[in-house]
């Protein structure tokens, strides 16, 4: 069956980034990828810095359910895997099965097929567990330098040099801060550029301070006719003010 052009376009770039040391956010504004819908593209982009960013977190849940060990899997398979789990684990909106069945379809597209049943099965087994709390609720709870690096996806040296130069309140602060994904904010010039923004597939809150200014949780404002016509405009809540 078929694979999602997102998670298709996510395996690709992932697999470049480890085999080829290539920059993610460059692949991902590569013409190839921008021809993706903004649907697509947005969750190319949210895969792909997401598997980056909590890989090491993604590792200690595929190993706790993998009878091989981690350095012995193929990397299309190790890559399938992280896709799959970070799906299951931060992407609540994404039923799991849908993360097992195009996980184990990325392994039979990455010329793999007699690894599909392994990836089934450890896919399966974790889709068991129930999803904890959330991430960033699970660092602010860590009370041990190493505790604090395994729920942030931190390397344990890079954790123990915060902890010894800013103390452990602020190691847990920038911990947090780089896992925390950031947000863009955009200011509306015409009061009918929103609806055509949401037309385009992008997902929009108020702002907190303006009445012209919305916050895009989903979908790539850049690629829309309202921003190549200067309808709306990349900018800080604060600094519309």
């Amino acid at each position: 069956m078929p694979v999602s052009p997102a998670r298709a376009a996510a395996f690709e770039i992932l697999m470049r980034v480890e085999r080829d040391n290539s920059y993610a956010s460059e692949l991902l504004h590569a013409a190839r990828y921008l021809k993706l819908s903004p649907a697509d593209h947005g969750l190319a982009t949210e895969l792909v810095m997401g598997v980056l960013r909590w890989r090491s977190l993604l590792d200690q849940n595929i190993a706790a359910a993998s009878s091989q060990k981690l350095a012995k899997l193929d990397l299309e398979v190790l890559l399938a895997l992280r896709l799959g789990v970070y799906q299951m684990l931060f992407l609540e909106r994404i039923p799991q099965r849908a993360s097992v069945h195009e996980s184990v379809e990325l392994v039979k597209r990455g010329r793999k097929q007699s690894a599909a049943p392994f990836v089934n099965a450890v896919l399966r087994k974790l889709a068991q567990v129930p999803r904890t709390e959330d991430p960033i609720l699970a660092i602010q709870s860590a009370s041990t330098i190493a505790a604090l690096a395994q729920l942030s996806a931190h390397p344990l040296w890079l954790v123990k040099r915060w902890v010894e130069q800013f103390g452990f309140a602020t190691a847990k602060a920038i911990c947090i801060y780089n896992q925390t994904v950031p947000t863009t904010t955009i200011r509306l010039r015409d009061a009918g550029v929103e609806d055509e923004l949401r037309s385009a597939g992008l997902e929009l809150a108020q702002g907190t301070l303006l009445t012209r200014a919305r916050s895009v949780f989903r979908g790539d404002v850049t690629k829309t006719k309202a921003f190549a016509a200067g309808r709306v405009a990349i900018q800080d809540e604060a600094s519309q003010l």
